[in-house]
């Protein structure tokens, strides 16, 4: 008997929502909707808080959500609003002073850090590196506290609340070489390079035009030595975005795509759009 888990994405004028099951070493798509939503939700509940939209919205994923029986449930965000810097610590720290330090690090990046939440992703350390790199990921607090009030009438566990990028990049955990993921969104590009399932290295620059998305990625793909595969995501991850990429950088390019050992049961045709909330998905049914 596999384990199974549900999932969903806010986005700003949708939600997203998945049910997997693994058995074995196999995934089962089980069921995957989109529920369009006619407001923004990060401006109107995310950050405006305004009580008849979180009670719209509340009222729609309880109804959504008790179609299942299972009780735990994992969110995917995407990076918008999300604050971002890479932190260099010393080598050997212990967990306690490790800590310290990223909160340290934190805080010389933004002054009012005590408003987000810090969620560090250990980026890889090689021979002879003089500092532990982190990478680190600023949530605004605001929007979480108002995630759970969106959540608690739902009677689900929240299990994971993870960051879009970090979805995308469990596809590809168990893949043994080295490959970049070039996430494209109409305020923000994430690029990070995966050596053999480790972090190698991750940026994130906000935006404020989709349009020059790819453009903004050049300079950071050039700046990658020996880079031979890339796989494009998000919103604005289009046919000519693949093509202007390769062309510009010389680097094999190919849509982001589910692992191998994932079976849809119900194909829509477009289920790329589904892909961060699955691998985020599929991160909580593993480790959660």
């Amino acid at each position: 008997m596999g384990k199974s888990q549900l999932g969903v994405m806010i986005e700003p004028h949708r939600i997203l929502f998945v049910q997997i099951e693994k058995e074995l070493n196999q995934y089962f798509l089980r069921f995957q909707e989109e529920l369009p939503v006619e407001y923004d939700i990060y401006t109107e509940i995310l950050e405006g808080g305004q009580p008849k939209r979180i009670a719209e919205l509340t009222t729609k994923l309880t109804e959504l959500f008790g179609r299942f029986e299972e009780k735990k449930i994992a969110v995917c965000l995407p990076m918008s609003g999300v604050r971002s810097v890479v932190a260099h610590l010393d080598l050997g720290l212990e967990p306690e002073e490790q800590a310290a330090e990223l909160d340290l690090s934190a805080t010389s990046f933004i002054s009012d850090a005590e408003d987000y939440l810090l969620q560090p992703s250990k980026l890889e350390t090689k021979e002879g590196d003089p500092f532990e790199r982190h990478f680190l990921s600023l949530m605004p607090k605001r929007h979480l506290n108002r995630l759970r009030m969106l959540m608690l009438p739902t009677r689900k566990e929240l299990n994971l609340v993870d960051l879009s990028h970090f979805g995308y990049q469990n596809l590809y955990e168990r893949q043994f070489d080295r490959r970049g993921i070039l996430e494209l969104e109409q305020d923000y590009i994430v690029l990070s390079v995966l050596n053999y399932g480790l972090i190698e290295s991750m940026v994130h620059i906000p935006i404020t035009d989709g349009d020059d998305a790819s453009y903004f990625a050049l300079s950071e793909l050039k700046a990658i030595h020996e880079l031979r595969l890339l796989h494009l995501c998000g919103s604005r991850a289009t046919d000519d975005a693949k093509t202007f990429i390769a062309s510009a950088c010389g680097i094999r390019t190919e849509m982001a795509r589910y692992p191998a050992n994932t079976i849809l049961k119900r194909p829509t045709g477009n289920d790329a759009k589904f892909l961060a909330v699955f691998g985020c998905t599929a991160k909580a049914l593993n480790y959660f």
